[in-house]
């Protein structure tokens, strides 16, 4: 629902935390590749996975200002 407010909605914008995360139909709570945790414990992201978010919305709000 707020996704379809989102783009119903002039200068209103949704970041999905989803999008930072998953792919496709999976999520994924580590980045096996670099034995990274992106979860603390089923809900709460750890300090890296706050460091993963943080730099996807930071890329995703550059983009929207520059538009």
């Amino acid at each position: 629902k707020i996704r379809s407010y989102s783009e119903a909605t002039e200068n209103t914008y949704f970041l999905d935390p989803f999008d930072v995360f998953c792919r496709q139909d999976s999520c994924y709570a580590l980045d096996s590749g670099n034995n990274i945790i992106w979860y603390s414990d089923g809900s709460h992201i750890s300090i890296d996975g706050s460091i993963k978010a943080v730099n996807y919305f930071s890329k995703e709000l550059i983009k929207i200002i520059k538009n």
